[in-house]
This record gives C-alpha cells, structure tokens and sequence, in this order.
C-alpha cells in the first residue's frame, strides 16, 4: 500500500486534498440541520423502499421533530473498505479478499471507494474510486497478512480519509471485531460518529473461529464492534460457506442504495450529545440509523 501507519494522518490528508470536488447528488446539511440515513425493513426482513415523509416519527431526546428534510433517491456510495490482517485472521485471508472483491464487484457508476489494511501496520489507498479494475488490483496485489489488530485506531484513520466528503459516509470493516493492539478505546469512535456522522458496517466469516468450527450465526463480530455499527446506523453480516461473500457484500449494497434521507432542524445547540429515534408509523416495519447526534452549530 502506498501509505504506512507512521505517516497515516499526514498522507491521508494529503490524499484527500488531492481530490477534486466532484459534483455528485448528495445531500448537504443545512447550518443546523441534522441528517439521518435510515434502512427500513419489514418484519420478514425485505427492504422497504417506498416509503414517504409522512411514514417516519423523528424524536430528539424523547421529542418530537418535524421531517424538514426527505428523499428516497438513490445516492451514490462513499466508503473506505478496511480488512483485518491481523494474526487473528489467519487461514482467513481468503475470505478477506473474496468478500472485498465482491463488493467492488457490486459498485455501479457514481460509487467511490478505497482500500486499507491493518495489522502489522495499517495502510489506506490514496485513491478514492470507481475504477474496479484499479481497486481489484489493491486488493491482489497490495495486502499483506500479519500482526496485531489495531481496529479502532485503523477505523479512525478510515473515517479521516473521508472526512472531507459530503453526504453519507461508509466504513465497511471486514474483521472479527476483537482490537488488541490500539491504545484508545471503541467509545472515541462511538462520539466520533455521533459528532460526524459516519456510517460503520462490520462483516465477519462465521464458519471458522480460530480455526474451530462454528454455525452460521455464532457470535463472531465482538459486541462491541456490534455495537458501533448499531450506534453508526450501519449494521453487521455474517456469512458461511453456505452462503457466499458475494451474496453478504451484495445485500450490504443493496441496503446503502436504498436508504432514506432523513432531516430535521434541533430545537436547541446545546453542544451536547443527544438521543436519536427513528420510527417507522406503519405496524410490521422497523427503521435502523444514528442513534445520537452532537448538537452544535455547523
């Protein structure tokens, strides 16, 4: 990879800044709007994609809020893929790299994404793309297995990557979730994405479990990885053999393309985090995003 872990900061700033402002259709908050990007499904677990403004109940610390901000579009995905290299995924190299060729498999004229590693050291592409032919060649040719796993500070550096691009924001981490080498902890990460709103998905292998087999729905993902993807909006997959990392990386696709804008204006910038609910008024469906903000100023 072209960027190491002593100069990450410096040399994913720079990369950023080289990017030119691209026009894309995305949604730019107001000064004192907030913007929530929610994923709605039925109880049978289908996505649900027709809904309207009137269908959603917004609550500010137990308040309610009026929808000032709505759309059903398909926006286009923004997202730094980070794979777990780390000696906790050995023999699970593969799966890595089929799983994150499968996604870049699934991306479609306007997404932008780009690869980083961690493990040994942690490395992030400069390149924010949707040249597959490029990405598919990081990924065969610039990862290397190996070392301890520095997720939260690797998840960090993924977020800064993006941190100048507008609208939503993905980090896709395929790992097991276990951190044993950052010296933070996962709740920098939980108020950085209350106060930036990044988006965090997590994707575990669930038939090998340091190397002891394990059924499809065992606990892989550690709570607490879990628990950053719940509190970011994003969300979790495991997968099997059964199933196929193509299938798992497609579903994921499929949900960011089909997320609702939600927007509101906060009554109060108290430069406090607050508490966000999100409720779907039709029975039978449930509706997934942030679930805090920090109210201040834009």
């Amino acid at each position: 990879m072209v960027m190491r872990s002593a100069a990450i900061v410096t040399g994913v700033l720079a990369a950023v800044a080289t990017l030119s402002a691209q026009q894309r259709p995305t949604f730019r908050s107001g000064i004192n709007t907030v913007e929530m990007y929610a994923t709605v499904r039925a109880d049978d677990g289908r996505l649900v994609t027709d809904l309207n403004r009137e269908d959603f109940e917004i609550r500010d610390n137990g308040q309610a809020r009026e929808v000032t901000v709505f759309s059903r579009e398909i926006v286009p995905i923004t997202v730094a893929v980070m794979l777990d290299m780390s000696g906790s995924q050995e023999g699970g190299v593969n799966w890595l790299r089929d799983a994150a060729h499968a996604f870049v498999d699934e991306l479609r004229p306007g997404d932008r994404a780009r690869i980083g590693s961690f493990g040994f050291e942690i490395a992030i592409g400069p390149r924010l793309t949707g040249d597959q032919k490029y990405l598919h060649q990081v990924l065969n040719e610039e990862i290397w297995p190996g070392g301890p796993t520095p997720l939260w500070v690797a998840l960090d550096a993924a977020m800064t990557s993006l941190s100048s691009e507008p609208g939503r924001r993905v980090v896709l981490a395929l790992t097991d979730g276990v951190d044993t080498a950052s010296p933070g902890s996962v709740g920098t990460l939980q108020t950085r994405t209350a106060r930036e709103g990044f988006m965090v998905y997590g994707v575990g292998y669930a038939e090998k479990w340091f190397g002891k087999d394990v059924d499809a729905g065992a606990a892989v993902l550690s709570g607490e990885m879990r628990g950053l993807a719940a509190d970011s909006g994003g969300g979790y997959r495991l997968f099997g053999s059964a199933q196929g990392a193509k299938e798992a990386m497609a579903q994921i696709a499929e949900e960011l393309r089909h997320q609702y804008l939600i927007g509101f204006t906060p009554a109060v910038l108290d430069g406090k985090i607050h508490k966000l609910e999100l409720k779907v008024k039709r029975d039978g469906m449930s509706a997934r995003t942030r679930r805090s903000y920090l109210a201040v100023e834009k």
